[in-house]
């Protein structure tokens, strides 16, 4: 009962190009269900390496260099070139969070977008200065 009408809305909407790729997708319902799991699964690491592991290797990294006495700038630089010796699996979402990159190659100054939390939203640089403010550095 259903089918004819949406195969009447296929052909109507999507023209001879759409109903294409809607055959395609049923065709290799599967596949498309790996491809988009393995994605989604990729852009959940990146965030978990975002939210959880980058902060706490930031606190290692000031905890190591605490005896140092430097300005927050300076501590920054020095966490900037640590960062860039990390692993290339230790990936970070862009900008725009629909795909990821190497932390290694990160500026230090991508927000995350705005519907995240307060605390998932600072940059980089707002998140290392508040943890030298935090562990009392400058």
């Amino acid at each position: 009962m259903l089918a004819p009408i949406i195969d009447r809305m296929l052909s109507f909407n999507l023209g001879e190009p759409g109903r294409f790729f809607v055959e395609l997708i049923q065709n290799n319902l599967l596949l498309f269900l790996i491809i988009f799991a393995v994605y989604g699964g990729i852009v959940l690491y990146a965030k978990y390496i975002w939210v959880e592991y980058l902060p706490g290797k930031m606190k290692a990294f000031l905890e190591k260099s605490a005896y140092e006495k430097m300005t927050a700038d300076q501590y920054f630089e020095n966490w900037l070139v640590q960062r860039q010796q990390l692993p290339k699996y230790i990936l970070v979402p862009t900008q725009n969070e629909w795909w990821v990159k190497p932390a290694a190659k990160m500026s230090g100054q991508e927000k995350m977008l705005f519907y995240n939390s307060k605390k998932k939203k600072l940059s980089e640089r707002e998140r290392f200065s508040l943890l030298v403010e935090e562990m009392g550095m400058v």
